[in-house]
């Protein structure tokens, strides 16, 4: 029971990420408390023009002088907020101090509804303006509600020891009525915080976790893709991705100028696997690999068998694809390797499968 309550009112370790949480809700509220802000703003100088109207203007008597400086203060103290948030706000990783901004001014504006409360009690005017306050903080505030309880126990306090000091003028006895009320909204407010505090955390925390395992899928799923369409051995394209390469150049050839293909065929492979083994031939592979990826680009290169590999090469010069062939043979020769090659090029009739084919008949009669 002791953990169930400490967890909701934000103490210890059961919200330990709640910090990250936070900081995460910021996009989300700064936009409201803007618009509160505003509110309040254009509010207070309602009130501060309609006392300014009335006869005698506003400081006619103590109380209304009173009424008149504290608007003035929460114009003042919210245009400050305002200014302050906005001028961090530019920052990167401004987020916590945005948020203390918004703590104190939410004590701040705590205090001045405990101050108007006083002077209302003057004229006979209840608790209406304390009710109202409790009942705005207990939704807007971001505090943890361990805090926020502690502040509106605090304020619940104070009330109840000043009120004697604030006398009803018509010499009626309300501290009974007064205790009760205010202890009844303040235990409200509080319950009413932890609830919507509780509920906007798990909201993003739910979110959050939505979002890591949303991440999680796709970065797998990128994974399979690429097991899909790659060759284990050479990280190279398979016969799959090959196959899908013909597929969508059929689709759309448009931008594709010219169209070469270079058929490969490495010799000697099966006697290397047989004599020596197949990490031989493993090596061998993944050597000549590394040479064609020199020389093109590995997402134009294809292994398509065990020793058969495909280049597809668009808008490159016949001169510079025969210049490229014959430095990868070269290479290759220096590494003790050699290949059978077939090459085809054409700058009109792009068709891919014939000139594929013409690069393997190409091959075949080297």
């Amino acid at each position: 029971m002791w953990d169930r309550l400490k967890r909701v009112l934000g103490i210890g370790s059961g919200t330990r990420d709640s910090d990250e949480i936070i900081d995460s809700l910021y996009g989300s509220v700064v936009n409201r408390n803007l618009y509160f802000h505003l509110f309040i703003i254009i509010y207070e100088l309602i009130m501060l023009f309609s006392i300014s109207l009335r006869p005698g203007g506003p400081f006619v008597k103590p109380r209304r002088t009173a009424y008149f400086l504290l608007y003035l203060a929460l114009i003042l103290a919210t245009a400050c907020v305002v200014a302050g948030q906005a001028w961090i706000g530019r920052k990167k990783g401004s987020h916590r101090c945005y948020f203390r901004i918004e703590y104190g001014y939410m004590v701040f504006f705590s205090f001045w509804g405990l101050a108007i409360t006083l002077n209302d009690q003057l004229g006979g005017n209840g608790l209406t303006v304390y009710n109202y306050v409790m009942l705005i903080m207990a939704i807007m505030s971001m505090m943890k509600p361990w805090k926020t309880a502690l502040l509106f126990l605090g304020d619940f306090l104070l009330l109840n020891l000043l009120l004697p000091y604030f006398p009803d003028p018509g010499g009626l006895d309300h501290a009974y009525n007064n205790l009760m009320n205010s202890l009844f909204l303040s235990l409200a407010a509080i319950v009413i915080n932890a609830s919507l505090y509780n509920s906007r955390i798990q909201a993003k925390r739910d979110e959050m976790t939505i979002n890591r395992q949303y991440r999680q899928i796709e970065a797998a799923n990128q994974m399979l893709s690429q097991e899909a369409l790659s060759e284990a051995l050479t990280n190279l394209g398979n016969r799959n991705r090959f196959e899908k390469t013909i597929q969508a150049f059929e689709f759309d050839k448009q931008g594709c100028g010219t169209l070469g293909c270079i058929y490969i065929d490495v010799n000697g492979l099966h006697e290397i696997n047989n004599h020596l083994g197949h990490q031989a031939g493993a090596r061998m592979l993944k050597t000549i690999s590394d040479i064609f990826q020199e020389y093109f680009d590995s997402q134009d290169i294809f292994r398509i068998g065990g020793d058969e590999f495909v280049i597809l090469c668009k808008n490159v010069g016949r001169g510079d694809l025969e210049h490229r062939t014959e430095q990868v043979r070269r290479r290759t020769e220096e590494a003790g390797f050699f290949l059978s090659t077939g090459l085809e090029w054409r700058e009109s009739a792009l068709d891919i499968e014939d000139v594929i084919q013409k690069g393997r008949e190409s091959h075949a009669g080297e």
